[in-house]
Formats: C-alpha cells, structure tokens, sequence
C-alpha cells in the first residue's frame, strides 16, 4: 500500500485510511513494519496516526524494543527517521497516537517526549527507560504497564490510569496527574518531585522511599500506601486519606497535613514538630515516639468537626497516651478533657439513633450518660477544674442561703428570763452564717440559729450531702492536679 506525502501535504499530514484497516487485521510483526514506513514517509519523520472518527489505531502487540530495531539497522551507518541514536531506541519525539490501542506493546527505551498519547491504552505495555517528557497522556490507561526508570518530567497525566504499574524509580517531576489513578502501582524510589497530584488515586501504592518533595497531594487517596522512608518535605497534603498508611521513616520536614486523614497510620517515630497538623484525623493511629505537639493541632481534631463523635473520642485517647509518654500535663489534660467531651456526645449520638429506631431502652441508657456526662463537665469539667467546683460550691451556698431567707426556715433562739424564744431570722448575717455551717457540717452551728421546722432540716441535709459531695470532689481535682 502506498503512504507517500508530497511535501506540500507536511503540515497537514494523516496517514491513509487503509492503513488503519491493514493494523488492525496485520500480525505484531507487520505492524511493526507499517509504522517504520509510516515515520519514513512522513514529511517530518514523526509518527502520526491519531484516531479516526473515534477509532483508533490498532498497535497491540507491536515491538519497537530497543534489540528488536537494532536488529532491523544491522550495520546500516545511515540514520534512520525511526531510531534514536542517543538513546539506542525509537525515535517518536511529537508522535501523534491520540486514542492509539498500545496494549502490550514494546517501547523499551523509546523517545516519546513531547508525544501526544491522550486516551491511548498501553495496558501491560512495556516502556521502561522510556523517555515521556512533556508528553500528553491525558486519559491514557497504563494499567500494568513496566515503566521502570522512565522519564516523564512535565508530562500531563490527567486522568491516566496507571493501576498495578511499574514505575519503580521513573522521575515524574512536575508532572500533572491530577485525578491521576495509581492504585497498587509500584512508585519505590520514584522522583515526584513538585507533581501536581491533586485527587489522584494511590491506595495501597508502594511509595517506599520515593522524593515527593514539594508535592501537591491535596484530597489524594493513599489509602494503605506505603510511604516508609519516603522524602515528603514541603508536600501539600491538606485533606489527603493514609488511612492505614505506613509512614515510619518519611521525611516530613514543614508538610502540610491540614485536615489529612490519618487514621490507622503507622507514624511511629516521626518528626512531625514543624508540620501543619492543624484537624487532622488521627483515630487509631500509632504515634510512639513521634513528636509533635499540642497546639500544632488547631484545637480539635477532624473526627471532632466531623460529627464522628466514638472517632474523635478514640483519636484523643490516642493524644492523651501519646502526650503523657512526652510528659507534657496540660496536653494531657487537654486531651483527657475533650475524650470525655467526645464519649458524652457520642452517647448521645447513640440515644438519638435509638429513639429513631424505637429502641427506648438503648436510647434512655444513651441519654443518661449524656446527662451524667454534661453534669461532670459542668461540677468539675471532668475532674480537672478547681474553679468550676469552687463555682458549684458557691452556687450551692447561695441558693440555699436564698431558699432559707425565702421559706422563713431559720429561727434564731434567745434565753430571756421568761424562756427560751424562737424568733424568725431574715437577717443576712444569720442566714449566711446558718448556709455555711449546714454546707460544712451537719451539726447545729453554735450561734444559737436552727431550723424552723421539717422542712427546713431536709434543706440543711441536702445542702449538707452536696456540701460532701462537692468537697469530696475539690478534694479529689486538687490532688489530681498535683499529682501532675
């Protein structure tokens, strides 16, 4: 079949149409022939065949392996359009294989830099050493494909597929693969430095070592990724998911983890120190040895904001254990604090979702642990408040002082040569005096005031049993507070 160009036809060239008929019924070897003329007949040496009407070129199978056209050269001394001599292997520098069938395909060290490739399939294609610099891969499935050692700085990976590939020390630096999909994809020693990686997909991606400098990770997914001893300095990973992922050993110098989730994550030993972990979510996370402090936190974790209350409650019991092992009391004590807020509204969380079901029981248990909960945090903010049980007591005696001016409760008794007189006290002195005695003791106070009557002995015994209470507690939160 004829493919000659004129050369009034180099800026608008396309291959003729049989020749995407003859691709597709041809074997791998006479495909690998058909292109060689093809990027001999081109007035540029290029290799054009973007698809057609939607269809596109069939090249499955085809070999353009650096031993196979060192084979077809020979011994030939003149260059040919086709070979690469820097690189010993195929020349496609510009090629046009938009929508392209490349699905097992040799590329062994061929040149592909500057290559428009979007919505080609190179699934389990070979293309290690390859050389994708600038190239548009928008789209493209590389689903399995071996790219070890490839280069492919700059080159737009927008929506590619890269799932269960090799690339296995390839550079990406600066590349755009937002949106990008690398599950499972093997990236051990990758240069990503500077990518854009925004939304791309790396579950379960085997990161081990790789440089991922200065990257854009926002809102990626990498799921169980394995990043340990990974280079992570300066990375943009706000709102990104390692849930489960390994970390131990990366690099985290000035990283931005806002609102990064990172639950399950193995972060032992990690120097987190001058990281943006402000709401995080850190539930079941191991952070032994990390280090990293409170107020890099921002005053709450993501589980908290989220509404993920039994969450967020084991994310601080991971703080609390992780703050007391540096040694730092008031983190603790923080940390402690909002555990016990959390396990209060997850209690409640639990009544509500109860009484929708009609599980009265389960929602009355639900609502009186919120109830008990809130109550602590009101008297003693979890036993670790002198202040809030100083104010309980206090409320307690004035309310009591005001219920015994108001019910005529207090009498004051006088000897007078008639008799002994019991005369209605509403003098603020006496009832203060009379508050304060029934508050700390039950004894009658020795300033000649007692009860009026029943009712007024059942005020002075509650104000007497919370009195207890309350000193019982204050007792308890200041050597708590000592103790740490």
């Amino acid at each position: 079949m004829s493919i000659a160009t004129s050369p009034a036809e180099s800026e608008k060239y396309q291959a003729p149409a049989q020749t995407f008929e003859g691709l597709a019924t041809a074997s791998s070897a006479e495909r690998a022939d058909m292109v060689l003329r093809l990027i001999m007949a081109h007035p540029r040496g290029r290799l054009e065949l973007p698809a057609r009407e939607g269809v596109g070129a069939v090249l499955d199978g085809v070999d353009l392996s650096r031993s196979s056209l060192e084979a077809r050269r020979g011994d030939a001394v003149a260059p040919a359009p086709w070979w690469n001599p820097e690189r010993r292997g195929a020349m496609l520098r510009r090629a046009d294989l938009r929508g392209v069938g490349l699905s097992l395909a040799n590329l062994e060290a061929a040149d592909l830099a500057e290559a428009d490739l979007g919505q080609s399939l190179f699934r389990g294609a070979n293309l290690q050493g390859a050389r994708l610099e600038e190239a548009n891969l928008q789209g493209a499935d590389l689903a399995g494909a071996d790219l070890r050692s490839a280069v492919l700085g700059g080159a737009n990976l927008t929506g590619a597929m890269f799932e269960d590939a090799n690339l296995e020390t390839a550079s990406l630096r600066f590349v755009n693969g937002s949106g990008a999909v690398f599950e499972a994809a093997n990236l051990r020693g990758a240069d990503l430095w500077g990518a854009r990686l925004e939304g791309a997909v790396l579950a379960r991606a085997d990161l081990q070592k790789a440089i991922l400098a200065e990257a854009d990770l926002r809102g990626a997914d990498l799921t169980g990724a394995d990043l340990q001893g990974a280079a992570l300095g300066q990375a943009d990973l706000r709102h990104a998911r390692f849930q489960g992922a390994d970390l131990r050993g990366a690099f985290l110098g000035r990283t931005n983890f806002e609102g990064a989730v990172l639950k399950d994550a193995k972060l032992q030993g990690t120097v987190l120190s001058d990281c943006n972990l402000t709401h995080i979510h850190i539930s079941g996370a191991a952070i032994e040895k990390a280090q990293f402090r409170q107020a890099q936190l921002g005053g709450a974790i993501g589980e908290e904001l989220a509404g993920e209350y039994e969450d967020a409650r084991r994310g601080y019991l991971v703080l609390e254990r992780h703050f007391h092992d540096l040694g730092d009391s008031d983190a603790v004590s923080w940390a402690y604090r909002k555990r016990r807020r959390m396990q209060k509204l997850a209690a409640r969380q639990r009544g509500r979702a109860a009484r929708a079901r009609h599980d009265w029981r389960a929602a009355a248990s639900g609502y009186a642990k919120y109830v008990s909960d809130q109550l602590t945090e009101w008297m003693s903010d979890y036993g670790e408040s002198v202040p809030r049980v100083l104010g309980c007591m206090l409320g307690v005696y004035l309310l009591f002082l005001l219920l015994y001016g108001l019910t005529g409760s207090v009498v004051h008794v006088v000897n007078t040569p008639e008799g002994v007189i019991r005369v209605p006290t509403r003098s603020p002195a006496d009832l203060a005096v009379f508050a304060m005695f029934s508050m700390i003791t039950s004894a009658q106070p020795p300033v000649g005031l007692l009860p009026a009557n029943e009712f007024a002995r059942l005020l002075t015994g509650v104000q007497a049993l919370l009195g207890t209470v309350l000193t019982g507690m204050l007792g308890f939160v200041l050597g708590n507070r000592m103790k740490r």
